[in-house]
């Protein structure tokens, strides 16, 4: 990174000075020095700052993983696919619409392959989805609370955010 200059509050931009009547494109540092500028030095961010940058990344990390096909997963016949809480509303009204139209059994198609269930095995398969879901959020939203209650960054660069999901469903 290129050294940045400073002198009364501004910042140099960086083009050209003009020493003696001369405009110097590439200044030295002794030029520089000599028009007044200092070298500017970042501050260093405080231990609070650094614990909290931390912290923010982890649960940034937390989500991330939360979102992923790491939690976000389930089996049918060894294919995996998931569905999100608006397509698992979807599959509750298409159970509700079939069982009161009296069929035994639905249809879904995911990824282009065809799923037929009983009516009973839907809503099991749904009512074990939805548990799993919200149960994986709660992981998530304690993992969130814990990394928010540690003290030091060792403590947050040590948590493990894989810890305590539920197992996937496999059907």
């Amino acid at each position: 990174m290129a050294k940045q200059w400073i002198k009364n509050g501004k910042f140099w931009d960086g083009k050209s000075v003009v020493i003696d009547n001369m405009r110097i494109w590439n200044p030295t540092d002794e030029q520089m020095i000599s028009l007044g500028y200092s070298l500017y030095v970042a501050p260093q961010p405080s231990e609070a700052a650094l614990l909290r940058s931390a912290k923010y990344n982890k649960i940034r990390q937390i989500n991330d993983y939360n979102n992923s096909t790491n939690v976000n997963k389930f089996t049918i016949n060894g294919k995996d696919m998931w569905l999100d809480v608006e397509e698992r509303l979807q599959v509750a009204t298409q159970i509700n619409v079939n069982e009161s139209a009296g069929r035994e059994t639905m249809t879904r198609w995911y990824n282009g392959e065809s799923y037929t269930f009983s009516i009973a095995q839907w809503k099991q398969m749904l009512i074990l989805l939805e548990l799993y879901a919200g149960d994986a959020l709660n992981v998530s939203e304690s993992h969130k609370a814990a990394v928010e209650a540690l003290q030091t960054i060792e403590e947050v660069e040590a948590f493990d955010i894989t810890a305590g999901y539920p197992n996937i469903l496999s059907f």
